[in-house]
């Protein structure tokens, strides 16, 4: 009986011996998969990832951290990816209390609207200990905008209340005070900086409303994927998250017309080049009818045929236009209403608006 109680007791501690060599992020991840559901999509960032509610028939944080939700009001629903939160748009949302104060963040969701938008509605927002907001919302006419730092908002350009699938990313970063919008997995451009309202609901992440004390300006549609990181994703792995690996856009490289038997570069095209050794020099290489082939054009302040000299052999300037004439004696207008409403003077002719002629006399 003693040899049995001494095995197990070594098993014990060899077990907890082993356990101290696992992470408790692993950890964390293996009890959030057992309890919350896979992490579903290309997670990029994964150990900056702080919550993850996938909607896979409960509320619960999988990302390992033990940020589970509350549901208020909503039902599940086919989503993005598996299911979704479905919400009625009348205080439905989902909310975690005690969520850790973030710095810099992202913030994405996937969202479907149910018909068009006319109120302001929340989307994912976090408020932390100070009562700051922070993420994503849509206005009253469905354009997505971020909430961040002291109260401030800026707005996108486009709408998405159209009832299809769109992907939000709010991005701010706490050092540089920059924020950014995503749709779809591309930067949008954004309106000036406006005050947002201030809530006083603290350490709270609210999905589907403006803050639980906001019930009225609650999201109709359906909610999916809401991931949450402390950590500003860059352009690339956003486009990751929306699409999996989807590699950087390269500018294209503007090639110059090179004569590969001669070197020499004519850009232009108009037959002058602007390599030494190549006869006569272009002096503009970007402008066809500028090159020491064309004869000068006058009064136009441009070395045309690049010899050095500017509107050479002109014999001036043009006469400038005549000033218009002044009215007689420095009259402008005059009304003698000898059955008309002209002006006698210039041609600042009247209109009759129900007036009749009568003698003055």
């Amino acid at each position: 009986m003693k040899k049995k109680v001494t095995f197990v007791l070594v098993l014990v501690v060899m077990l907890v011996f082993s356990m101290s060599f696992i992470s408790a992020g692993w950890w964390g991840d293996f009890w959030g998969r057992i309890f919350g559901g896979d992490i579903t999509g290309d997670v990029v960032a994964r150990d900056s990832l702080v919550a993850y509610y996938g909607f896979e028939s409960n509320f619960n944080d999988s990302s390992g951290n033990g940020h589970h939700g509350k549901n208020n009001g909503g039902n599940f629903a086919a989503g993005k990816s598996g299911l979704g939160v479905i919400l009625g748009g009348d205080g439905d949302h989902v909310n975690v209390w005690d969520f850790p104060n973030l710095d810099s963040w992202t913030i994405g969701a996937w969202i479907r609207t149910n018909g068009s938008i006319s109120r302001w509605s929340g989307i994912v927002e976090h408020i932390d200990s100070s009562d700051y907001r922070g993420g994503i919302d849509l206005d009253i006419v469905g354009k997505p905008y971020i909430v961040y730092g002291n109260d401030r908002y800026k707005y996108a350009i486009g709408e998405v209340d159209d009832s299809e699938w769109h992907y939000i990313v709010g991005t701010y970063n706490f050092a540089s005070g920059t924020s950014k919008l995503y749709v779809d997995g591309e930067e949008v451009a954004l309106g000036s900086e406006k005050a947002a309202s201030h809530y006083t609901s603290t350490s709270e992440l609210v999905i589907g409303c403006l803050g639980s004390k906001k019930l009225g300006n609650c999201f109709k549609g359906v909610i999916d994927e809401v991931k949450v990181w402390n950590y500003v994703l860059d352009a690339g792995e956003i486009r990751g998250e929306y699409g999996g690996d989807v590699p950087p856009v390269e500018e294209p490289v503007e090639e110059e017309p090179v004569d590969n038997e001669t070197g020499c570069v004519d850009i232009d095209g108009d037959g002058f080049n602007v390599t030494s050794g190549c006869g006569l020099v272009d002096c503009n290489d970007a402008i066809f009818l500028i090159n020491p082939g064309v004869s000068e054009t006058c009064n136009d302040s441009v070395d045309n045929n690049c010899n050095g000299w500017v509107d050479e052999n002109c014999t001036g300037l043009p006469e400038p236009e005549p000033a218009p004439k002044p009215g007689i004696g420095g009259l402008l207008m005059g009304y003698e209403f000898e059955g008309n409403v002209n002006d006698s003077v210039g041609d600042n002719h009247g209109v009759n608006y129900g007036g009749n002629f009568v003698n003055s006399g």
